[in-house]
């Protein structure tokens, strides 16, 4: 997930997605102009997928994913 948070709570949001769950990137932050190769590159990283780096965010993905169908499902937590 690429995140490119601007104001309310898209800061926070970015914050869990790229520092906690780290299953995702942070473009830039806030007034700053994003460039197309800044996008590329990171897009090609994630589409790496023998790349370390893309591997862990998928795994990390998929382990979240998870738990949220069992909290979801019958019985859970949700």
């Amino acid at each position: 997930m690429l995140t490119f948070p601007i104001f309310y709570d898209q800061v926070p949001d970015r914050k869990l997605i790229v520092d906690e769950w780290k299953i995702g990137r942070k473009v830039v932050g806030p007034g700053e102009v994003v460039k197309r190769e800044e996008i590329a590159s990171i897009v090609k990283e994630f589409m790496d997928l023998e790349g370390e780096g893309s591997r862990e965010m998928r795994r990390r993905a998929g382990e979240l994913s998870e738990s949220c169908r069992r909290a979801l499902a019958e019985d859970g937590k949700s």
